[in-house]
């Protein structure tokens, strides 16, 4: 694992485009992979991830660090117990002092369905939505809809390891889960409990017919 960072400059023009070793002017994270990283105004913030010790219950990291992109500093908030422990998470951000994470490799080398809200005070809180939970799953994406107010998570890897077709919202307003596609005893479970066909049309409908 490496903690070197680099800016892509005049990426829109292919015959100047050109990479640049940035260095920070403080204390800085050790190294690691597999971390997820969120950006929100003009700070690049990253969590997690597995560190210099290899791989296993040692190298897992739950760390929250941000970097000014003006002033070149990292700064490093506290730690708290809902502080996922995790690599291969993601994280996205729903405003400028809020994101919520789902998932990623926990300690034990498996995938999780934590959960967990992080504010720039640097607390994290876990959450336990109503709904069918997604399966633990890692490597998923993460994307934040605010016209709809909602959390969608897409494919990923489940315990096996076996790759996941499904894609779940979380509504953040009535924090309830659902599942919009996929294949997973759980999502399919999840469409049953919905009276939804595995096609998208409802048994109600499909009796109308």
């Amino acid at each position: 694992a490496m903690n070197d960072m680099w800016l892509l400059r005049d990426y829109t023009d292919l015959s100047q485009v050109t990479w640049l070793q940035v260095h920070s002017v403080s204390d800085q994270p050790v190294s690691r992979g597999f971390h997820a990283t969120w950006l929100v105004g003009f700070n690049l913030f990253i969590h997690g991830g597995e560190g210099p010790s290899g791989l296993g219950i040692a190298s897992v990291r739950s760390d929250t660090w941000s970097y000014d992109i003006f002033t070149l500093v990292w700064t490093r908030y506290g730690s708290s117990d809902a502080s996922p422990a995790a690599s291969m998470l993601s994280v996205t951000p729903l405003s400028e002092s809020t994101a919520v994470s789902f998932g990623g490799m926990g300690k034990d080398s498996t995938p999780t369905d934590n959960c967990v809200f992080f504010d720039v005070k640097g607390v994290w809180t876990e959450s336990d939505p109503a709904g069918t939970m997604p399966p633990r799953s890692a490597g998923h994406a993460a994307i934040y809809d605010p016209d709809s107010y909602q959390m969608i998570i897409s494919f990923g890897m489940e315990a096996g390891p076996k790759l996941l077709d499904d894609q779940w919202i979380l509504n953040l307003v009535t924090m309830v889960w659902i599942c919009s596609e996929g294949s997973s005893r759980q999502c399919l479970a999840d469409k049953r409990l919905r009276g939804v066909m595995t096609t998208g049309v409802s048994l109600a409908d499909k009796r109308l017919r």
